[in-house]
Parts: structure tokens; C-alpha cells; sequence
């Protein structure tokens, strides 16, 4: 049971994602990692306040292999639009390889673009 000063989110619409340093996707950290953990906290629908001890994400473990075989990806890009190409087109099965997995990454904009904003403050009204 936590502590009575503690807040706790619960389903207050607070996305949180865990980010590792060098990491290739958020929520995991490779067995045996060793190096800063981040917490990004994004409030989707109002302003939020956190103080020390306040509870934003929990942990959660895994068994198993949660990646899908050929199969279950083959039949899930025929029946989906899961992944698009450059021009928009959904990409199949046969567009892709997918026999040794499936990476998706973005390109970002050269260097001096702008790749994220800052949210203004929040005003009175």
C-alpha cells in the first residue's frame, strides 16, 4: 500500500514512456543495462503538476516472445495498412522484408531543422 502523501495518476490520461540512453525503442532496457533511466511525461489532456513521490508509470515484466513469426506478420500487412511508404502507398508483404524481423525508424531532417516543439505555458484563462 504507498505512503498517504503519495499521488498516484491512475488513469488520468498522463502518457509515460520509459527511454534509455542509446536505446532503439521506449519501454525497454536490455538485459543487464547499466545507465541513466528517463521518464517521459506527457499530459494529454490537461496541465499537470509533479512533485517528489508522485507515482506516473509502473513497471511491468514479460515472458515469452512477444514479436510475431512470418506468418502472423504476413497475414497482419495483408489485412492492415500497419506500414506506410514515403509516398503514402501501404506497403505488403511482398514489399518488404520481413523474414528477419521488422524495424521501423524515422528519418529526421538535417541538421539546424526543428524536430520537436516546446509547449507555451499555460495561461490563467
Amino acid at each position: 500500500m504507498p505512503a498517504p502523501t503519495q499521488k498516484h495518476t491512475g488513469r488520468l490520461d498522463v502518457f509515460t514512456r520509459l527511454v534509455t540512453e542509446y536505446g532503439a525503442a521506449f519501454d525497454e532496457a536490455p538485459a543487464g543495462y547499466r545507465g541513466r533511466l528517463y521518464l517521459e511525461v506527457a499530459p494529454r489532456s490537461f496541465a499537470i503538476r509533479v512533485r517528489p513521490g508522485d507515482s506516473l508509470a509502473q513497471i511491468r515484466f514479460q515472458t515469452g516472445v512477444p514479436q510475431l513469426n512470418d506468418t502472423e506478420m504476413a497475414a497482419l500487412l495483408e489485412s492492415e495498412a500497419v506500414i506506410l511508404s514515403a509516398d503514402l502507398r501501404t506497403l505488403r508483404p511482398g514489399d518488404i522484408p520481413i523474414s528477419t524481423g521488422l524495424t521501423l525508424s524515422i528519418s529526421l531532417p538535417k541538421k539546424n531543422a526543428t524536430v520537436g516543439f516546446q509547449a507555451r505555458k499555460n495561461t490563467r484563462r
